[in-house]
Formats: C-alpha cells, sequence, structure tokens
C-alpha cells in the first residue's frame, strides 16, 4: 500500500517497512530503525571525507582527530525514537544498537585504511579507539535516560550494559573480519571477549539480533 505524509507518498515495501526521513516504520508494528538502505549499492570510502595528512604546527594529532571523529558515526543512529521501548519492541531496541555499531565499524575501517600508520602498526591504539566507541555508546543512553524532556514522556530503553558491549563488540568483529589480515590483533581482543565463558548466557539471549538476515544492507550492500 501507499502511505502519504504531508505531500510526500511513500510505499511500503515487502516486509512493511516505510522510508521516511532517514527512518524506517513498521506499518504493522510501528517499530523504528534506522534506514541504511540508501547506502545500498555505494562505496562507503565515498560518504567519508578523509583528511589524513601531514598535521600542521599547533594541529591536532591525525590518530586524535581519527578517535574523536568515530564516536560521531554513532549519535545520529542513537536518536530516542529508535531506543525507546515504549515506541519498539525490546528486540528493535536491541537491533537498532547494534545496527549503529555495524555502520560505525565499516566508518572505521574506512578511516583506518586511510591513516598514515596501518593499524597492524599500532593495534593498542585501535583497540582503544573501539573502546571509545563502545564508552559513547554508554554515554548516549544514560544522557537519554536522564534528559527530563526524555523522563516527561516515560523514555524507556532497558538494554543492559553488558549487552552494549557484546553487541559492539560482536558487531566491530563482524566487520573487521572480513579484512582480517588489517586487525588480527584487534579481532583477536574482540572475540576473546565475546566468547569468554561467562558471556555465554548473555550471546545466547542476543543471537537472534546478531542473525545477519536482519542486516542485510550493513553486511552485504555496502562496499568497504
Amino acid at each position: 500500500f501507499t502511505a502519504k505524509i504531508g505531500s510526500q507518498s511513500y510505499a511500503a515495501n515487502s516486509s512493511d517497512w516505510i522510508p521516511w526521513c532517514g527512518l524506517l516504520f513498521n506499518s504493522r508494528t510501528f517499530d523504528v530503525r534506522s534506514d541504511y538502505g540508501r547506502y545500498a549499492g555505494t562505496a562507503i570510502d565515498e560518504t567519508v571525507a578523509v583528511m589524513y595528512g601531514v598535521p600542521k604546527p599547533g594541529a591536532p594529532r591525525v590518530g586524535d582527530s581519527f578517535r574523536r571523529k568515530l564516536p560521531q558515526y554513532l549519535k545520529p543512529r542513537c536518536q530516542p525514537i529508535l531506543l525507546d521501548a515504549q515506541v519498539n519492541s525490546v528486540f528493535t531496541v536491541h537491533l537498532n544498537v547494534y545496527q549503529a555499531f555495524l555502520y560505525c565499524a565499516i566508518k572505521f575501517h574506512a578511516n583506518a585504511i586511510a591513516l598514515p600508520q596501518p593499524p597492524p602498526a599500532n593495534e593498542r591504539f585501535f583497540l582503544d579507539c573501539v573502546n571509545d566507541v563502545l564508552l559513547y555508546m554508554h554515554q548516549i543512553l544514560e544522557q537519554l535516560r536522564r534528559d527530563p524532556a526524555s523522563s516527561a514522556v516515560g523514555f524507556r530503553c532497558p538494554i543492559t550494559a553488558a549487552a552494549v558491549n557484546w553487541l559492539g563488540a560482536h558487531a566491530f568483529a563482524t566487520i573487521l573480519d572480513r579484512k582480517q589480515t588489517r586487525y588480527r590483533a584487534i579481532l583477536h581482543a574482540l572475540h576473546h571477549f565475546c566468547r569468554a565463558p561467562h558471556r555465554q548466557a548473555l550471546a545466547t539471549s542476543l543471537n537472534s539480533v546478531v542473525e545477519p538476515r536482519h542486516s542485510t544492507i550493513l553486511l552485504n550492500e555496502i562496499r568497504y
């Protein structure tokens, strides 16, 4: 069917998702997701403004610029409407967090390969950058939970800190596995984290979220 919002008409696709303003709205469940379809078929490096040359005197170091840039990819994909369990199912809240991490991991790779010092030469630094991204997601969620405007409308995000960490590590491992010759030590650390015995119950509970079929555009239709 076709939905009309203002003067614009939007056709629901076969899975009942209607794209609008960078979001996908499910016409049956009313869940909301980020719309990554606009990136389908594109090379992600075409959407990244990479300017990592030799810094001018007094300018931030290249690594510092890279490190500050990464968390910025998360914020637009962490709007309250995407993380609110009053709007979405708990599954969709978790999926939205996971897909935000997948997108950030793709951007991570696109930026990392443009740096003068590649990941194999400074593995500790790049792993710290991944940890920064996870920490930033925690900060976003905490800010939303504390925000008076969010509280006023009953915002509720049930995702736990442990789930955020696991989903983030799994997302980065999934993307970087495809470029594993560049990221061996980073991948070893990420896989060790995700597969730790004391996290297996958590992993089992999140397996449905990380099934590839839910994120086919990010995993199969974006070139990086």
